[in-house]
This record gives C-alpha cells, structure tokens and sequence, in this order.
C-alpha cells in the first residue's frame, strides 16, 4: 500500500526551506487538500489532527515550579484522553495506522486513507487536519584544518570552572539526530535509564547517532573534557536526548511535538519530575525566512510556563532579514554565529524577528565557525573522535553549555533569569547596543554570573585587581574573564581587542604615499589601493585606457564615446560607445531632458548603441543643454551631442 509523507524540516547547520499554510478552524489545511486532490483512494497519508479544547494555563501561573509541572502535566494528559478516545476508536475502525497521542498540544499523529481524513474535519471535536511532514537530514559544511579550542575560553567558560560551577545538578536535553553514547566524552554523563532516552521512529533503544550532528552539538554542550583539549562547556552536567530525526534523516511534524512532549515527563509519571532544565534545538523549519510559523507555539508556551529553558540555533541564511522558525518565535533564544574573531559568520542568520514588531534576532551570538567537537565512534572503534564543524547548529550549544554553569551556581535561576544575564553582560559588538547581526553581542558567562552576582558585591572573576562594578572603588573592568584586559592595559594596534577598556582598539592607520587615504578599512576613510603612489586614491581622476585604476573603484576608465549624434529632422537621437569590457561594461547613457537611458550591446560590431525615437517628445532639448554622458561600473565619459 503506498503512503504519502511529504515536506521537510532540515538542521539549521545547512537549511533549506519550507512553508506552511494558515488555516481556518474546523477544515482541511490548503497544503493537505492539495494532497488529498490528487491522492489514491487507497493511499495512506500522514496527518495531524488538532482539537478545539486547550488548556488554560493561567491557572497555573503562581504555584511553586515543581507542583506547577505536576498540575499541568495531568491537564494536559486528561484533556487529551477526554478528545481522543472516540477518535481512536474511529480511526482503529477505519483503517487508520501509526497512532499517536500529542497531548502536550492536545493533538493526534495517524496515517490514514483520503475518505477517513475528509470525515475527520467534519467531527466536532477537530479544529484542523494539517499534512505531517518531513525531509532528510542535511549534511553539513566540512571545515577546513584549525586549532579550534579557543571556543571555550572566548566565553568566559574557564572562570566559571575555577569556581567549581561545571555543570554539576543540571540536566541538558538534545533534539537532534542522537547521540553517539560510545563516545568517551559522553558516555559517563548520560543520564541513563528509560527516562533519558527517546526514539520517536523506535528505531534504537539505547542513544545512537547515524548523522553525527547531535552528537557533535553535545559534546559542545556537555563533553566531559577527558581528551587531550577542553571542548565541553558543562562537563559534570548530565545529559538526555530525543532522536527526532530517523536513520534516513527524516524528522516529522508530529516526531517533534511527540519529542517536546516526552521532554516534559520522560518516564511518563507527572508525579515524578525529571523534566530536563535547558533544552537545546539545532534545527529548523525550511522555508520559513523571514516568516513566522506557529506550529510548536503550544509547545514552547508549555515550556516557558514550566520554566524550562529554549535555545535555538538562528539560522545559516545569511545577511538580510533572515530569521527562521521556531527560532524566531517567542519565548526562545536564537544564537547566531561568530568566527574565533568574534566577527559574525557570513552564513549567519539576520533579523529583525519575523514573529515580532521588530524584535531583535539572534538574541545573542557564540562561536559556530571551525568549532572542534565529539563525532561518530562508529560503534565504539574510535572512542576519541573529533571533527571541526561550522553552522548556528554549534553556536547554540555554546549557550546552552553556559546557561549549565549558570544554573550549577544557582539551581533557582528561570529561563527568564539566564536569557537576562547572557544578554545583558554580552561583549557588545558591530553597531553600538543590541542590533539584527550580533543581537545583544557574544555571550560570556563569567559576566554573566557576574550579572547575576552584583548586588552590593565587589567581583574580580579573573583576578587583575579591576572590578565589574562600578561601586568597588576601581576603574570598571570591561573583561572580567581576561586578565590581560583591564582599565589602562598595554594595547596590541589593530587586534581587534580593546585591552585597555577605553571603548575601542587601538588602530594602525598607514598612509605612506601621502595622499589622504589609509590602507585600512577601520581609519574613516575608503580604503586606499595603492599606498605607493600618491596619484592613486578614491576617487582620483582616471586617465582613459591607462591600464591603472588610478580611482580605486577596481577599474580603468576605458569608455569611449564614438556617436553622439541627434538628427532634428527624424527627431532620433543616436549614442554609440565601446570599452575595454566590451559586454560585460554595462553602459548606461545620461540624456539630458530624458534621463538614464541603458545601451544595448551589439555583439557583431563590438560596440554599445541605443537609439531614441521621438527624443523631443521624451524631453530632449536640442536648445538646451547637449552633453550626454555614459557610464558603467568603471566610471563615466561625457560627450556633446552632434546635431544636424
């Protein structure tokens, strides 16, 4: 019997992308009716089906948090039972195959012939019946060769560690494609047990990574640093995972929200809670640049309500308004990614936040280029792998890790508590404040803590006798992490670290020619491309047909006008011209009284040419003024008009 599952979700490390439909209450999704026209009778499609009743969790709002999980888990489960029951049996009695119950958005996942999917709209009880849907793992990026451990010491990590907070009393949660548990990195700190594990496609029943990409995002998050380099940033934090995407690479809709929910009560018994503390999620919906998808909005509610921490990867779509989903959703943190110069990532995804009025995306940015990690064991033959990796996908591990060491200092801190810190005491970079590349800045979580730690306290994490507060009776540290950074330090020209807290870096600025213009990019003038020779400069007059670039704009001036020629008794004005370019000058000619007119490329004459028809009728002034000018990439010529 065939069946039909179609769509994608990829991990952010390499997206595509994919889009969904808004639909009305009480019908068929538009992209599930597309389906359905063309489908078989007897074809089996993959759906998810919403009911109309939500829980109200509101209710829930001012008791304690362990006591508020409990609640809210037995409403969710006994809303769901009340909806579902009748269902099941009508599907059970229909046909339909692999049922499954997504109480925690009060849902039902089934595959199920066209007949029975158009009648289930009609129940009472279904608010909408939407296409599940899937697509293969991406592969991605290989790096080239790097020393990379430098990822662990950018973020403050190491200050933390002397303090003893590594992670120890936190429990951090992947969804990814597994984890490769015969890692010597990862095996000591799994969790262990039935309620630390989860494979939706019930495919392993121990963690196990066929792609490699979650297992190279934990050990980012929670290697355990017994290799010859430190990689993990919360090495005594223990770890569980839901295996969202299958063997072949396939991650369904309702895989995800069967994941989110087994987050929530791993060993199905409200009455215990082993929920995990931070969640991370290095994935994303295709398709949804610059857009925003509601899809997992329940879940992500029920998360925040249950004060569990979100963390996402932004996005690898580059610069422009960027932003994906669920990363761009609210109650989520988005992580962009920066290079081991803490410049942003070309492939770095940009806001502003499609789900908000001009929210600011990422919300902060961590290393994601060249970052060295855990990988595939391949059954335990090479215990000790390690690969470099590039993507958002890594960046957000780097969070979580530091949201860890935060909360293994103060297990009481909320979400709401560890987003603030990271924001908040971020190394501010690009444009000044918090803006759409860098979001709040790099995140550290030594200042962070410190962040956290200020109140009518004096801290000096990294111990060069400057403080972060302002209060202690010292010029204010700007890098509490780094004891070569402080007020008054020796500056190193042109690093691009600010060593002695003065607001910037010290710049070199050459100009050996003389003539005005600096060969760097940072001393507030365009860059000067021959700082040998005074007659070239930014915008220096060009000798035609040189073979120099006297202007710097990465061309000689070749242009040569050959016709310029108006013949009043037609009233057809006639520009030839040709350049060293030849097709690729892309000539435009300034008429005066019409305006830009673009010349056309005549290959058989070598040569670029426009006639205008009814120039005078278009503006053209044979009495006024007759200079036409023609330009392209390489600069502009003038000549005046031939009239006859």
């Amino acid at each position: 019997m065939q069946k039909i599952r179609q769509g994608s979700i990829f991990l952010t490390a390499l997206l595509l992308f994919l889009s969904f439909s808004v639909v009305q209450a009480g019908t068929i999704s538009p992209e599930l009716q597309s389906v359905l026209d063309t489908a078989k009778s007897r074809e089996k499609i993959a759906v998810i089906i919403q009911f109309r009743d939500s829980l109200d969790r509101k209710q829930f709002k001012k008791m304690k948090k362990k006591l508020r999980r409990l609640k809210v888990l037995k409403e969710l489960k006994r809303i769901a039972a009340e909806n579902q029951t009748s269902l099941r049996s009508y599907l059970t009695t229909n046909g339909g195959e692999k049922m499954q119950s997504l109480w925690i958005i009060n849902g039902f996942a089934v595959e199920a012939k066209p007949s029975v999917i158009k009648k289930l709209a009609n129940r009472p009880e279904v608010l909408e019946v939407r296409l599940d849907k899937a697509v293969p793992l991406a592969n991605d990026p290989v790096p080239a060769a790097s020393n990379t451990e430098w990822n662990i010491s950018m973020l403050g990590t190491e200050a933390l560690w002397d303090q003893g907070y590594m992670g120890q009393g936190v429990t951090i949660a992947s969804m990814d494609s597994g984890v490769d548990f015969n890692h010597l990195e990862l095996g000591g700190n799994w969790r262990g047990g039935s309620n630390s594990w989860f494979d939706p496609h019930g495919e392993h029943t121990l963690p196990y990574d066929a792609n490699g990409h979650g297992t190279q995002t934990m050990g980012i998050m929670a290697g355990q640093n017994l290799g010859a380099t430190a990689i993990g940033m919360a090495p005594l934090a223990k770890w569980i995972a839901v295996k969202i995407f299958a063997d072949n690479g396939d991650a369904f809709v309702s895989d995800i929200h069967s994941g989110f929910q087994w987050l929530l009560d791993p060993d199905g018994d409200p009455n215990t809670d082993d929920a995990p503390d931070i969640v991370n999620n290095s994935w994303g919906f295709p398709d949804t640049v610059n857009s925003c998808n509601s899809e997992f909005d329940t879940d992500i509610q029920l998360f925040n309500d249950l004060d569990i921490a979100l963390v996402f990867s932004a996005g690898n779509l580059g610069a422009g308004q960027t932003s994906i989903s669920p990363a761009n959703n609210a109650g989520v943190f988005a992580v962009g990614s920066v290079d081991q110069n803490m410049l942003i990532s070309s492939f770095s995804s940009q806001g502003p936040s499609a789900c908000g009025q001009g929210d600011i995306y990422p919300a902060a940015v961590a290393p994601g280029y060249l970052v060295n990690t855990t990988d595939r064991t391949f059954g335990g033959i090479f215990p000790t792998a390690t690969t470099l990796v590039v993507g958002t996908s890594f960046a957000a591990p780097h969070v979580t890790g530091a949201m860890a060491l935060l909360l293994s200092s103060n297990p009481d801190l909320t979400p709401v508590d560890l987003e603030d810190a990271l924001k908040f005491s971020s190394e501010d970079l690009g444009d000044a404040g918090a803006d759409n590349v860098y979001g709040y800045g790099l995140v550290n979580a030594a200042w962070a803590y410190d962040y956290l730690n200020q109140s009518g306290e004096c801290s000096d994490v990294d111990g060069d006798n400057f403080y972060l507060q302002s209060q202690c009776g010292t010029p204010v540290d700007c890098n509490d992490a780094n004891s070569s950074i402080y007020p008054g330090a020796p500056e190193i020209a042109g690093d691009g670290i600010d060593q002695n807290c003065d607001g910037s870096d010290l710049m070199v600025c050459t100009d050996a020619d003389g003539d005005g213009f600096f060969t760097e990019a940072t001393c507030g003038t365009p860059v000067d491309c021959d700082d040998s020779n005074a007659n070239i400069y930014p915008g220096a007059g060009e000798i035609v047909g040189d073979g120099i670039d006297q202007s710097c704009n990465g061309y000689d001036l070749s242009i040569d006008i050959t016709k310029a020629l108006y013949r009043a008794n037609t009233d057809k004005l006639i520009i030839n011209a040709t350049s060293n370019y030849g097709s690729d000058a892309a000539l435009v000619a300034e008429v005066p009284g019409i305006g830009d007119v673009t010349l056309n490329w005549n290959n058989s004459k070598q040569r670029w040419q426009k006639t205008v028809s009814k120039a005078s009728k278009k503006g053209f002034d044979s009495n006024g003024s007759t200079v036409v000018s023609v330009s392209g990439p390489e600069g502009n010529m003038s000549e005046v008009l031939t009239i006859k």
